[in-house]
Formats: C-alpha cells, structure tokens, sequence
C-alpha cells in the first residue's frame, strides 16, 4: 500500500464534551490547542486530512476540511461513518480530537498491519480496544448504516461483522510512550495529567 495515496485522516470533534464544560478540541496543551497533535500525526502519512464536526467555524484557523456528521447524536459510529463517506481514498485512519500522544509511528504500524482488512483496531495496555485511533475501509459503510439504523451506535458492534484485525498491545509496547498513548481527555484531571506529562518531557 502506497501510504500517501492510499489513506485519508479524519479527526473526530464531535463530541459534546459535557465532562470538561468547553470544547476540549480548542483547549491548549503545550501552547497547541490539542486538535493539533492528531493534526500533525496524521499530516505525515495522508493524502488528505479533515475534521468531522457540527461546528466549522471552531476551526477556520486551522485551514483543513470541515464535514458534518450525517446522523447527529448518533455517536462515535456515526462519526466513522461521515468520515468513510467523505474520504477520497479507501481507507480512512481516524483519530479523536483529544489525543495528543498518538505518533506517526503508530499510525504507520496500524496501516502496515492493516493492510487486507476491512478495519485494523489497537489496544490499549489495559487490554481496551481503541476504536478512535484506528483504520477502516470504505466497504465498512453498509455494515455501519445497517447498526445506526438499529440504534446500535458503539463501534464495538461492527468488529464481528466484517474482516478486523485486533492488534495486540504487544505489537505495539516499543513504541514511545506506549502505556499512555491512547490516553484521552474527558474530565479536568486528565488534562492536568497530561501538562504534568507534557512538563516532564
């Protein structure tokens, strides 16, 4: 697979965050709003890059693709869904706004070994599949139609029903910080965890 030419990245912003009581996606990390990270990983191995939102005008400032969700409210899968809609290439990598440790080099472990599967998912150290930093095909779309319209809106649900490779934790432990890379941000605390982190470095 020709990585460039053949993969699309989409950043899921969506979300509501109610737990934060703000856009989490604007919030700054670093001196970077955390939207930026997923921004600059996926930058680095697309051929194109949009923002899945309801709020375009959130990111005018960044100058990339906005689409909306096709069903809104309609969760994560809803989300996977617009992206695999809007995307110009078969496959799509799809990262959530609020995770800044993901790398570059684990979105290209995940389209190495993704290759010949409909849907390529990590886990986590914890052993918790990480469905917003992962990579689809556009054959997924029937599948994932046919789940919303059962109202069935976790991603979890489409796993069985087509070719997914589950890749362990195992594959993925030499990456740089690989026990925390999947770690996202909900609530206050695991913001200030992450500056405490981003201090550190």
């Amino acid at each position: 697979m020709s990585v460039k030419s053949s993969v699309s990245g989409f950043i899921q912003a969506g979300g509501k965050s109610q737990r934060m009581g703000q856009n989490k996606a604007l919030m700054l990390l670093a001196g970077h709003k955390l939207i930026e990270y997923p921004i600059k990983a996926l930058s680095n191995v697309v051929s194109q890059l949009a923002i899945i939102t309801n709020e375009p005008e959130s990111y005018s400032d960044l100058n990339i693709d906005c689409y909306p969700d096709i069903w809104p409210g309609s969760g994560p899968l809803a989300g996977i869904y617009a992206a695999l809609y809007h995307s110009k290439t078969d496959y799509i990598l799809t990262l959530a706004c609020d995770m800044p440790l993901v790398s570059t080099e684990l979105l290209e472990l995940l389209i190495e070994k993704g290759e010949s599967y409909q849907i390529c998912v990590p886990k986590d150290f914890q052993q918790q599949l990480q469905p917003l930093c992962a990579m689809y095909h556009k054959s997924c779309q029937t599948e994932i139609q046919q789940l919303i319209e059962k109202k069935q809106y976790a991603p979890k649900a489409l796993f069985p029903l087509v070719k997914t490779r589950i890749l362990e934790f195992e594959i993925l432990s030499g990456l740089a910080n690989s026990k925390e890379v999947f770690r996202n941000i909900n609530t206050p605390e695991d913001f200030f965890f992450l500056q405490n982190l981003s201090n550190k470095e």
